[in-house]
């Protein structure tokens, strides 16, 4: 007991906030001299380092070091890859990115061979910090699939997988991916919603608002940012709640709803000036400023544009200072004043070359070191090439021979081969043209339903309920039935017509589509449904997605139609090769031989025409499986 007491007060006294540098670096030394078992003593050293690996220098890496060479001794994979990512994130924010990318791929290898999801994802989450400096966009977006993709195999912490969306959805909104960040906004709305993730939950409904912006979806970028202000005012966060309410004034003055959009700023600003927070109201000062100035409020705007100036610079923010300065020289420029206009937009200039030229520096010596070692490289390879030349010759010399007696056959057999793949071509082009007509047959169809057909019965009904009024009494329950049956003939015909073409398929997507088709046609049944799409990411393909989601429709069909069950599940997932589609009921089943009805062998064409395989099994009384 006095033990444990005096390791949890060391580690007070280390993490306290009024501690000096010397004693940080006393702080690691007695932590890796402590007298307590080397998993204890990891524990500790871990959250040590990782908090004060930013602040901390030479003493820091020193301790990292030392910890990797206690966790090797104890030959525990765990511990092994939480040291050497620690010692990456060490030599990371020494800005030493050789040696910060060399650890975290020693810290990925060894959590890959102890099959520890989580750890390859942290490792992986260093890289990607590494790319992103680097702005190599190949390698950011390869580390986020990455992680995309081994997230749904990590189930045993579901808030640090929570906070990995939360990754994937800020580094896509860095790079201005918004179709991808709508995209795992919505999955990680759905994870967090399964496992009660609340804060993540609203951050990811913020994340689905913002990119719905992007897109111009205005109403519905503001129905999810008002979602998350809840969210945030239930759990009394008044920063994010204060940020939120700011948006949806952005959002409504791009509306034209100007009105609207100063009252809810002026609710962002009681939230801030109430909380004291001088940073939130440097931000909803400027915003605030610049929304006026778009609305020529001029007296007002340059008030709050001054006073998020004075509290900016308070704060050393100077990115945000230069965006001041850019909107005073707009807001000189429009009410005459040209010359403070020319000095505020000079001063603009200044910060902004003076913000950006030291990356340009930074970027040039980058340019030249890696300049010197291509070249270094080229006379390396140079000398290869000449040592590897007079093999090659003698080698050449030898293969020609047997290539000109190959050379004939294989052209005998090309010639074959050609014949025959034109025939196929022929005909899977034909098949392609059938499906294809069918297709926009089905969207002419539909639309002739829904603007031709569903909106004549919606306007009888609309003139039968006006001779509600003037016709008797006695006459009346004939007219209401009457306006009842429209009704449901409506429906009927919006129903036909959303199954022969959904419209959320091309909207939403195909894992989108599929849910509402699964969940509107057994809604109404005792048939229990369960789906799972959250291990789908593939991009959208039109030719792949439809067929898909006719054989799904045909499949529903059959189910409601012939098998009885009690229960139907679908899934939907991919990887980097294939998408997959599992749909299995537990109804009567079928013999074998009805596998090749004219409807499953439609399904299998469609299948075949997109470059996939469609798999189906059952016997009498054991259901049926779609693959």
């Amino acid at each position: 007991m006095g033990k444990s007491l005096a390791i949890i007060t060391l580690f007070f006294v280390l993490t306290g906030h009024h501690t000096t540098h010397a004693q940080y670096n006393s702080a690691g030394d007695s932590l890796l001299h402590l007298s307590v078992p080397d998993t204890t003593k990891l524990r500790l050293l871990s959250t040590w380092i990782r908090a004060n690996a930013p602040n901390l220098r030479e003493s820091i890496l020193t301790v990292a070091v030392a910890t990797l060479n206690i966790a090797q001794k104890t030959e525990q994979p765990n511990a092994i890859a939480i040291a050497y990512d620690n010692l990456g994130t060490v030599y990371y924010f020494q800005e030493k990115k050789e040696e910060a990318q060399n650890a975290f791929q020693n810290a990925l290898q060894v959590a890959e061979k102890s099959g520890k999801i989580l750890l390859q994802i942290r490792a992986k989450r260093g890289m990607l910090n590494i790319a992103i400096d680097n702005r190599d966009l190949v390698q950011v977006v390869n580390l986020l699939q990455q992680i995309e993709q081994l997230m749904p195999l990590a189930k045993d912490n579901n808030v640090v997988i929570s906070s990995y969306y939360n990754l994937l959805c800020n580094t896509n909104s860095t790079l201005n991916r918004w179709n991808e960040v709508e995209r795992v906004a919505r999955l990680a709305i759905q994870f967090n919603q399964k496992y009660l993730v609340v804060p993540s939950l609203y951050s990811a409904q913020y994340h689905l608002g913002k990119a719905l912006e992007k897109r111009n979806m205005l109403d519905s970028a503001i129905f999810f940012m008002a979602l998350a202000r809840e969210g945030y005012r239930t759990i009394n966060n008044q920063e994010e709640l204060a940020g939120m309410t700011m948006q949806i004034a952005q959002i409504l003055q791009k509306q034209g709803k100007s009105e609207l959009g100063i009252l809810e700023m002026n609710k962002a600003m009681e939230i801030v000036e109430t909380n004291r927070d001088s940073a939130g109201i440097a931000f909803v000062s400027m915003e605030y400023g610049k929304m006026l100035l778009d609305q020529a409020l001029f007296h007002d705007s340059k008030g709050y544009l001054f006073r998020s100036l004075a509290l900016f610079k308070q704060l050393n923010m100077r990115p945000e200072q230069k965006d001041v300065f850019e909107s005073l020289s707009q807001y000189y420029q429009k009410t005459g004043d040209y010359q403070k206009a020319l000095e505020f937009f000079q001063q603009f200039i200044a910060l902004k070359e003076e913000i950006e030229g030291g990356e340009t520096q930074k970027k040039i010596a980058e340019l030249e070191a890696l300049y010197e070692n291509t070249k270094k490289e080229q006379r390396i390879s140079l000398l290869n090439r000449e040592n590897n030349n007079q093999r090659l010759q003698i080698g050449l010399l030898a293969a020609l021979t047997a290539l000109i007696l190959l050379g004939t056959l294989l052209g005998f057999m090309f010639y074959r081969n050609r014949q025959r793949k034109h025939l196929l071509d022929q005909q899977q082009q034909w098949a392609k043209n059938v499906v294809d007509s069918t297709e926009y047959e089905r969207r002419r169809i539909a639309s002739d339903l829904h603007d031709g057909i569903a909106q004549q019965i919606a306007a009888i009904k609309m003139m039968a309920g006006g001779l509600l009024r003037y016709i008797p009494d006695t006459q009346r329950p004939q007219l209401e039935t009457l306006i009842q049956q429209l009704n449901q003939t409506g429906q009927e015909v919006r129903q036909l017509s959303h199954q022969m073409m959904p419209r959320s398929l091309g909207e939403l997507g195909l894992s989108a589509a599929l849910e509402d088709l699964f969940w509107l046609s057994f809604s109404q049944t005792t048939i229990h449904l369960d789906t799972d799409t959250q291990a789908f990411a593939a991009a959208p393909n039109n030719e792949r997605d439809t067929a898909l989601y006719r054989i799904a429709q045909e499949t529903v069909n059959n189910i409601l139609k012939h098998a009885e069950p009690s229960a139907v599940s679908m899934s939907l997932r991919s990887d980097q090769n294939a998408v997959y589609l599992n749909i299995n009921d537990n109804g009567k089943g079928f013999a074998s031989n009805m596998v090749h009805s004219l409807g499953m062998q439609s399904m299998g064409a469609r299948a075949k025409l997109c470059g996939g395989q469609l798999n189906i099994t059952s016997t009498a009384g054991a259901g049926v499986a779609v693959q």
